[in-house]
């Protein structure tokens, strides 16, 4: 979903490299990316950018607070009449303009000649309620407090921009603000016509250690030439076990800080909590290549990174050692991001998740992850390619040093139990929702993808990536992936007849 809690490290190299290097904020592993765009593209723009009068706390009757909500909107492909209104419901990171430009949702606005609507999830981006993300703050911060915003929104925006009285809205989403599409379309069936739910993880889960599980296939299915995914995968599993090899050691440590440019030595850091943080890092090459496989949203990047890519190169002997092939890797994104070195230390992320006046969205997503939905990707599972040093009590620890001793698992055990119980897990009752998940994407597993009622039907995509399907056409499209798009748009169709 933007990953949750896992990869913390990667925007502690630089809060400044924000949705370049991996991914976004927060749990990156998970969420859906802003669409790659020539830029030429963004020469004229037509999107208007504005605030929503929001209620703070849905749940007041009085309604005494409200803070200002961001939303985008584009109009140059509706009706005169305005009677067809697309909304993209956001999730934990701030919003882009360039969202609303580009992608499938765009395309189907044009053939529906509809209204185009982004807005921003509370608390990211331009979208913070409250002074300061507190915990006592973050309190407002929640599933159902999300769903009344965009109910409110829905119901709000009509008189504004004079859309039609009885304007049909479709709502769309991938990743988590896929899964908020179905949770809407099940809270308020009656605000749209239907919904388009992107890679939506629909259980919460604390130990999502089966992440890797497909991760594992993924790198074990790909073949180039003679190499094999076997392979591959041997070389990584070879390079993690060097990794903590050396990690035992003085030499070893003082090898892996200038194999790795690490911003503090090893060698006086090597405790556990710093080692499964580096180890979460690393990882990542992996896992995150396999979720956002050839998923057109790094298409202008010199060196698209693919898991043929990564497999050419943890397959290349006069590189060197396995780890020195994994170091290769890093380096070159070091070099592509001028970053000087890796600043990895547990202790340096945790100061940074405390720090209640950094909006950046880290410590937004973790308060998520942390009291209602979990999304923890420990490598204590089998088959693993990783090692062992990264535990749920790992994820456990960070969420109690950084909000405090009541955020513990029992805690969190209780809230991801309520969550699934509030919105029902995959037992969810929807109409008019399509959930469409790829193969390649781990959090296929915690969604939809067979379908269980023809009123709300899923499409499984082979060999498709994370939210695949909202990007736009190009080389990599499977054709799964172009049928998906088709069968969506007959779906928005049959929806707006009704």
């Amino acid at each position: 979903m933007k990953v949750f809690l896992a990869v913390l490290v990667i925007l502690f190299v630089s809060e400044n490299v924000q949705g370049q290097m991996f991914d976004t904020p927060g749990r990156l592993r998970k969420k859906c990316k802003v669409p790659a765009r020539k830029v030429s593209d963004a020469l004229v723009s037509s999107v208007k950018i504005d605030f929503f009068t929001q209620y703070l706390d849905h749940s007041d009757a009085s309604h005494a607070k409200t803070f200002k909500q961001r939303y985008f909107v584009d109009e140059q492909y509706a009706s005169a009449e305005k009677d067809v209104a697309f909304l993209f419901i956001d999730g934990e990171s701030e919003s882009s303009e360039d969202f609303i430009k580009s992608g499938e949702w765009v395309e189907s606005a044009k053939k529906f000649n509809a209204s185009l609507f982004l807005l921003e999830h509370r608390y990211f981006g331009k979208s913070i309620p409250t002074e300061d993300l507190s915990t006592e703050n973050l309190k407002y911060l929640t599933v159902d407090q999300a769903l009344a915003d965009t109910a409110n929104f829905i119901e709000g925006i009509k008189t504004q921009y004079k859309l039609a009285p009885d304007v049909k809205w479709i709502v769309f989403g991938c990743s988590y603000s896929g899964s908020l599409v179905a949770w809407f379309r099940q809270k308020y069936p009656d605000l749209t016509k239907g919904g388009v739910a992107s890679s939506a993880p629909l259980v919460a889960k604390v130990n999502f250690a089966d992440y890797h599980k497909v991760v594992y296939d993924d790198i074990r299915s790909s073949k180039n030439g003679n190499q094999t995914g076997e392979e591959c995968i041997s070389a990584v599993q070879k390079a993690f076990e060097q990794l903590n090899s050396k990690a035992q050691n003085k030499d070893g440590q003082l090898g892996l800080d200038n194999m790795f440019k690490l911003c503090d030595t090893i060698t006086e850091n090597n405790s556990a909590e710093n080692l499964a943080s580096l180890t979460d890092y690393l990882l990542y090459f992996f896992s995150g290549t396999a979720q956002y496989n050839k998923d057109n949203t790094d298409s202008g990047t010199p060196n698209l990174r693919t898991i043929d890519t990564v497999c050419d190169t943890m397959l290349n002997t006069t590189i060197g050692s396995e780890l020195e092939r994994l170091a290769f890797m890093y380096n070159q994104t070091m070099e592509e991001f001028d970053l000087d070195c890796l600043d990895y230390k547990y202790e340096k992320m945790i100061q940074k998740l405390k720090n209640i006046t950094n909006f950046n969205s880290l410590r937004q997503w973790n308060y998520q992850s942390c009291t209602q939905f979990g999304y923890f990707q420990p490598t204590e599972i089998k088959p693993q390619i990783y090692g062992d040093k990264i535990t749920l009590e790992y994820y456990l620890h960070i969420c109690e040093e950084v909000f405090g001793p009541t955020f513990n698992k029992t805690f969190l055990e209780k809230g991801v139990e309520e969550t699934n119980k509030l919105y029902k897990g995959l037992d969810i009752n929807v109409t008019n929702v399509v959930f469409l998940h790829g193969s390649f994407d781990p959090w296929h597993q915690l969604g939809i993808y067979e379908t269980k009622d023809e009123k709300a039907p899923a499409i499984y995509m082979k060999g498709a990536a994370h939210c695949a399907n909202i990007y736009p056409a190009w080389k990599f499209d499977t054709p799964d992936i172009l049928a998906a798009r088709e069968k969506t748009n007959q779906l928005i169709a049959f929806w707006l007849s009704q």
